[in-house]
C-alpha cells in the first residue's frame, strides 16, 4: 500500500505532497493575469513578436512585462567612472561656434 498525501498551504499558496512520510515536491502555485479589452493590433504585434521569439503568446507577456518593470539596479560610482573616461578619450579641444561653421563650410573631416 502506498502512502500520499497532498496538503495544499494558503498562507503559501504551495503544494506539499507527502509519499511515506517524505516530502516529494513543494510547488509554489503562480498568479494568474487576465487581460481584457485588448485592442486588435496589440495582441497582434504581441503575438508576431511571440513568433518571431520562438515563444508562446504567454511567455512573450512575462517577458515584456518583466523588461518593463524589472528596473536594474545603477551603480552610480562604477556609472560616473565609465562616463568619465568616456568623455577624456572622446575630447579633441573645445567645440567653438567659429570651429562648427568652419567644419560646416569646408564639410566634415
Amino acid at each position: 500500500m502506498i502512502f500520499k498525501q497532498n496538503f495544499f498551504d494558503t498562507k503559501t499558496a504551495s503544494m506539499i505532497c507527502f509519499h511515506f512520510g517524505t516530502i516529494m515536491e513543494l510547488i509554489r502555485a503562480m498568479a494568474t493575469l487576465t487581460i481584457k479589452n485588448l485592442p486588435d493590433n496589440v495582441y497582434t504585434q504581441l503575438k508576431q513578436a511571440a513568433a518571431s521569439h520562438r515563444r508562446s503568446i504567454n511567455s512573450e507577456v512575462i517577458v515584456c512585462l518583466e523588461r518593463s518593470l524589472i528596473i536594474p539596479v545603477l551603480n552610480v560610482p562604477e556609472t560616473l567612472k565609465k562616463i568619465r573616461s568616456l568623455r577624456k578619450a572622446t575630447v579633441r579641444g573645445s567645440l567653438t561656434n567659429a570651429v562648427i561653421v568652419k567644419a560646416r563650410n569646408e564639410g566634415r573631416p
